[in-house]
């Protein structure tokens, strides 16, 4: 039997890390897998611990300069990767749209580096610019191996909208869902029962409840959203070369 795969993860939230989590285990298709999330710190209740970076998208990009900074200026010489297998990397595609002084941080860079929000459609105009930037922060030119950039757009709440309610009626417009903005508004009006957001925040358990479902409409999910088909892609790849696979 192989050994178990070393999954860390680098994420906006909690919730992004638990669905994140249920696509891993679905592509694994039941190969043991060890999960630990790097940024933020979260309990085993899932529960978020005092983070050194803060959380959001602020919190993502420090851990990536402080962690690249550790590795002589590249996050694929830090020490991490010792201890893990794989690396995924999380942001919204609507961090492109923010601004450094939103985020209480400077920008690292000489050159305006944020915002970088391209005109949707294409969804990856704007992923495209927003996965260099995360690449700049890690001190990367290219992606480096054992490691995986996972952009949502316009956040991860459109893959559980088109995941969870393939019936509902911007899911069923014809137009790109991936341009749909603040997705998170259309959960929090869904039945109580199925209220994954609600006055604003993000119900925790709620998430947790429907985890596995949102896993089992992953092939529905990467049909309807291009970041969605290049993460599955990207993550089947990954696994493939490190499990030694043709």
């Amino acid at each position: 039997m192989s050994e178990p795969l070393r999954v860390a993860f680098v994420v906006e939230g909690t919730t992004d890390f638990i669905l994140l989590k249920a696509i891993v285990a679905l592509v694994l298709g039941g190969r043991d897998f060890i999960s630990q999330t790097l940024q933020p710190e979260i309990s085993e209740a899932f529960q978020a611990l005092p983070s050194e970076y803060g959380f959001g998208w602020p919190g993502v990009c420090k851990w990536c300069l402080n962690t690249a900074e550790e590795g002589g200026g590249r996050v694929n010489n830090s020490a991490l990767f010792l201890n893990h297998d794989l690396l995924i990397v999380q942001l919204d595609a609507d961090v492109a749209g923010e601004t450094y002084s939103r985020g209480n941080l400077e920008d690292p860079f000489p050159d305006p580096s944020l915002p970088c929000e391209e005109p949707c459609p294409p969804p990856e105009a704007t992923t495209d610019r927003l996965r260099k930037l995360a690449l700049r922060w890690m001190g990367e030119r290219t992606l480096p191996p054992h490691s995986i950039i996972c952009i949502p757009s316009q956040s991860l709440e459109t893959w559980v909208l088109v995941g969870l309610f393939p019936n509902d009626g911007v899911v069923r417009r014809k137009d790109n869902i991936e341009c749909r903005n603040h997705p998170e508004r259309i959960l929090q009006g869904k039945p109580r029962s199925r209220r994954l957001v609600s006055h604003g925040k993000k119900v925790l358990e709620k998430y947790n409840e429907v985890a596995e479902e949102f896993a089992r409409s992953w092939d529905r999910i990467a049909g309807r959203c291009s970041e969605a088909r290049r993460f599955n892609t990207e993550l089947r790849s990954q696994i493939e070369r490190i499990s030694g696979q043709p």
